[in-house]
């Protein structure tokens, strides 16, 4: 990568607010007046360049304090992310199984007959689990994130020292997931196959009602081959640059926990899908559920009660109790 050619601005952060504030107004003035609409569109996309020149100068900042150092910003920081993701949202929902409280996170719980009572999760347990996942992060993942990388560097990748466009960003994004549906529902198939499942598959399933934490506990080669290649190998294929690849990874990283955890909770991913999985075992072996749908790998599931709560919640009412009760069909 070239030499940074000049400073970022000393008022990064209050550039941000600013621009965000002036996006908020300018969209819900849209929203709400659409006589005012022409008139604020122009205000809108300097807002939105605004924005851009902010994300390019907190990039330019990560790039100088790496000095341009390709290892550390396709390996290091793609594994801090996930360290820091991953045991700051496990932390929140760990807390939650612990304790059993707030009420207001334990009423999102998912209805499910293999875990009536908290805590969910011992500290005995907890420290079992936490041992094999930071395994799992470090001894197992960076051989394989570095490979990745030289992979991605033999292959050719995005390496403009600007950041790609929104629209760029984007239809990164969604090669990313395209991808890792691909690669994250094959391998996990073949791990159900009863020559692997014992050997490589069956620790991940001790837990037949998932906690957040739990969502990389798994036998090492298991983690390879669906956790860490599926995740990174998108990024290797398409050639994105390294800035949507950390989107990515933040995303990806969160989401793991999130449908592990066992709750549902108000605009997150729904855990539904994947917690069936969990409950079934033969049943819902991918991340978006295209696979499954295309392969009859979710006919059951698509019968059951948890199909109907397989939304992205938007309200403050579990869908639990809008769906009824009690879970019917399993």
């Amino acid at each position: 990568m070239a030499k940074i050619p000049f400073d970022p601005s000393l008022q990064i952060f209050s550039e941000y607010r600013s621009c965000l504030s002036r996006l908020c107004f300018l969209t819900q003035s849209m929203t709400f007046k659409p006589s005012l609409r022409s008139s604020h569109i122009q205000e809108m996309m300097e807002a939105w360049e605004s924005f851009e020149v902010w994300t390019n100068e907190i990039w330019f900042t990560m790039y100088k304090l790496s000095n341009g150092n390709e290892v550390v910003l396709n390996v290091l920081i793609p594994l801090m992310i996930m360290l820091v993701v991953y045991w700051s949202v496990s932390a929140f929902f760990t807390l939650v199984d612990i304790s059993g409280k707030p009420h207001f996170i334990i009423k999102f719980k998912i209805p499910d007959p293999m875990t009536t009572k908290y805590p969910r999760i011992t500290e005995t347990k907890f420290q079992e689990v936490a041992t094999q996942v930071l395994f799992n992060q470090t001894v197992i993942a960076i051989p394989v994130i570095y490979t990745c990388y030289i992979l991605k560097s033999y292959m050719g990748y995005d390496q403009e020292i600007r950041l790609p466009k929104i629209h760029v960003f984007v239809l990164h994004f969604i090669a990313q997931i395209l991808s890792e549906e691909v690669f994250f529902y094959y391998s996990h198939r073949i791990l159900h196959h009863p020559r692997l499942y014992k050997r490589f598959h069956k620790k991940h399933h001790e837990w037949k009602s998932p906690v957040g934490v739990s969502a990389i506990y798994c036998h090492p080669v298991e983690h390879v081959l669906s956790n860490v290649f599926p995740t990174f190998l998108g990024s290797v294929i398409f050639g994105t640059h390294v800035v949507s690849l950390y989107g990515w990874l933040i995303f990806a990283t969160a989401y793991g926990v999130i449908v592990h955890s066992g709750y549902h909770l108000p605009l997150t991913p729904t855990p539904e899908f994947h917690h069936y999985h969990h409950l079934k075992f033969n049943e819902n072996f991918g991340v978006a559920g295209i696979l499954d749908w295309l392969h009859g790998t979710d006919k059951e599931f698509r019968q059951s009660e948890a199909f109907k709560r397989n939304v992205v919640l938007v309200s403050l009412t579990p869908l639990s109790e809008q769906c009824g009760k009690k879970l019917k069909k399993l």
